[in-house]
């Protein structure tokens, strides 16, 4: 991204920027989807609110680096931030009785519900389970009360430009 910034206006602009560029990490050399899936693979979700491609729907960049020592600590303020964010992570329309929800819980539902993909998409029930924990305030009742649809934000791949 420094290299072709500000020319670039979105990730998706860069061929192979997830799948076939490689970056350098712990002296291996990996892309962006295999960093991904080792974080993935710790079978924690909250890593999604940690790991960031510079868009404008991604979660923010964390402000320290995540440490050993406070991880579990950090990956809820990291989840709990991106929910309350009704832009990218979390936003409830009461009129209708509709929670949206960022499109990374329909993309990776199963990591959300410890089920396939495909099944935890239909089942939209078992993801507003996992996000009703990480929910503040009045609106954790409201949601839990009033079993609300879930819906999915559009995701906005232009560069968060921070």
């Amino acid at each position: 991204m420094l290299e072709l910034y500000p020319e670039l206006e979105s990730v998706k602009g860069v061929d192979g920027f997830f799948d076939a560029k490689r970056r350098r990490v712990a002296g291996e050399r990996l892309t962006l989807d295999e960093i991904e899936g080792r974080g993935r693979d710790l079978g924690d979700p909250r890593v999604h609110f940690a790991v960031v491609c510079a868009s404008a729907s991604c979660p923010d960049l964390p402000a320290e680096p995540l440490d050993p020592a406070r991880l579990d600590r950090q990956l809820d303020e990291l989840t709990r931030a991106f929910l309350a964010d009704p832009d990218k992570g979390l936003r409830y329309d009461d009129e209708d009785n509709t929670l949206w929800l960022s499109s990374i819980f329909k993309w990776y539902a199963g990591d959300f519900t410890g089920g396939s993909t495909l099944v935890a998409y239909f089942a939209r029930g078992r993801v507003l389970e996992w996000v009703l924990p990480h929910v503040a305030g009045p609106l954790r009742a409201t949601l839990a009360e009033r079993d609300p649809a879930v819906k999915y934000l559009d995701y906005d791949w232009s560069l968060n430009d921070r």
